[in-house]
């Protein structure tokens, strides 16, 4: 975003993974426009991160009701084939539980990804958050969600002798999908993590 400061970060950074194997790892979204800069970025870190291209839905309905913008696809294929030239892992995620996403479109929508040919593609439930749209009574009632909480990741402990902890709101059916649908989503995307989203069958699955 800020350009020549941040292709400086970034060499800051290769240096020190060149010079003490440190750090191992990084992690970052990308914009949604990858830029000549953003590329340069993501071919000094290769060793350390993958291009993040986030589409959460393929489904155009879905992404007019969100108002959200994705990529263009034709774009998407050329920064893949970009990628791919410069030794770059690329990474997009995928959100089951928008408004009017059905279980048939949110698998198309992954395989669609998995033929153009993204390394790493990680599947996640839609959470409702304080101040989204989605999050309204008005939503909540219109799309008919019927929600569950868990615990999210790393947000519980004990503190000053009190247990705290914090609970996530998910999505599991709305009048778009059913439960069933969730529960397949969840099976998908169990297998999705070990076999494309951690890496490691897809060599076989390409």
């Amino acid at each position: 975003i800020l350009k020549e400061r941040d292709v400086a970060f970034a060499k800051h950074i290769r240096k020190s993974f060149d010079e003490s194997s440190y750090h191992q790892q990084f992690y970052t979204y990308t914009a949604k426009i990858v830029t000549e800069h953003v590329k340069e970025i993501a071919v000094l870190l290769s060793p350390l991160m993958k291009l993040e291209i986030s589409f959460q839905t393929l489904n155009n309905q879905v992404i007019k009701n969100i108002q959200r913008t994705n990529m263009k696809f034709d774009r998407f294929i050329e920064t893949l084939s970009w990628a791919r030239k410069n030794r770059v892992t690329t990474s997009t995620e995928m959100i089951f539980g928008f408004p009017d996403e059905t279980l048939d479109s949110y698998l198309n929508g992954i395989e669609t990804l998995m033929r153009a040919g993204v390394d790493r593609i990680n599947s996640y439930n839609l959470k409702l958050l304080s101040g989204i749209d989605m999050s309204t009574q008005k939503a909540r009632i219109q799309q008919k969600y019927k929600i569950m909480y868990r615990l999210p990741e790393r947000c519980y402990g004990v503190y000053g002798g009190k247990v705290v902890s914090e609970a996530e709101q998910i999505i599991v059916s709305s009048k778009s999908f059913t439960f069933e649908d969730y529960q397949i989503v969840r099976k998908y995307g169990l297998f999705l993590e070990i076999a494309y989203g951690s890496g490691y069958l897809s060599g076989l699955i390409k």
